[in-house]
């Protein structure tokens, strides 16, 4: 089975999966009820994009998986009372799971999941650091409008990547270009992350055993997540590399007229 088949294996809907949505969302909802349901809409909007070529179809399904992560946070983000913290809090820090929200221009949804906090997410920040969770306070810096917290998050980046096993100079690359406005620098950038030398190292797939997650075969979420920012705040980057470019028509900003809320307990959310 090469990759093209295994991806087309995993992303088309079956009878199982089409009752798995249908019968979890009549449950009483609980995280692994919310984490089954955004499984199968993310998996259910990629094959809308790329098999039916069906953008509003796809933008709908992350637009419920944005809400699925609301839910789960309001629900679950605390400390338990052994005093142990909840392990789902970082869940809202996946930088996929964030790209997703993007990519479906809801402006209102996109806010909202800004807004999402958990306990010892401070401590991530300043303390621990977790490069994930500063470049998604970064990413709310912009769009809030105060790229002036990149002169405090800049630092906390650069010292959480000096202790990984790979760079992250790229990520501060398009930040700084970014905060800069200069489209070539943001474009340089992505286009390195994208490379297959910085791909393979972050996102590991093997393409011999098809051992991975099936997105990291044929995308680069950090590409596709920087590229839609990009897009958002007004620069409409090209980007040369398939790992990106598999997502362009999902960067230009294109609100749904209608977003369908769909289940009840979504209600009042955002």
């Amino acid at each position: 089975m090469n990759y093209q088949e295994f991806i087309t294996k995993i992303l088309t809907p079956t009878e199982d999966s089409i009752y798995l949505i249908n019968s979890l969302g009549k449950k009483e909802q609980d995280y692994w009820n919310l984490s089954s349901l955004w499984k199968c809409y993310h998996e259910l909007g990629w094959y809308h994009y790329l098999f039916e070529k069906d953008i509003n179809k796809a933008k709908q399904c992350f637009f419920l998986c944005g809400n699925f992560e609301i839910l789960s946070n309001k629900m679950y983000c605390h400390i338990n009372n052994d005093g142990n913290i909840s392990p789902y809090n970082m869940k809202i820090d996946r930088l996929w799971h964030l790209g997703e929200v993007l990519l479906t221009d809801n402006q209102r949804l996109i806010k909202r999941r800004l807004t999402l906090i958990y306990p010892e997410r401070e401590d991530y920040i300043y303390k621990t650091v977790y490069i994930q969770v500063i470049i998604n306070e970064l990413i709310k810096s912009f769009i809030e409008g105060t790229p002036e917290k990149c002169d405090v998050l800049f630092p906390q980046m650069e010292k959480g990547y000096k202790a990984k096993q790979f760079s992250f100079e790229w990520d501060i690359m398009f930040f700084e270009g970014l905060a800069e406005k200069n489209e070539d620098k943001m474009q340089k950038a992505i286009e390195a992350i994208a490379s297959t030398k910085v791909h393979q190292k972050r996102q590991k797939f093997d393409y011999k055993t098809m051992y991975g997650d099936w997105e990291n075969s044929i995308m680069s979420y950090y590409g596709i997540l920087y590229t839609k920012l990009a897009w958002i705040l007004g620069f409409e980057l090209e980007i040369n590399s398939p790992l990106v470019s598999i997502a362009k028509d999902l960067f230009p900003v294109e609100p749904l007229e209608k977003y369908d809320i769909t289940y009840d307990f979504l209600e009042g959310l955002i």
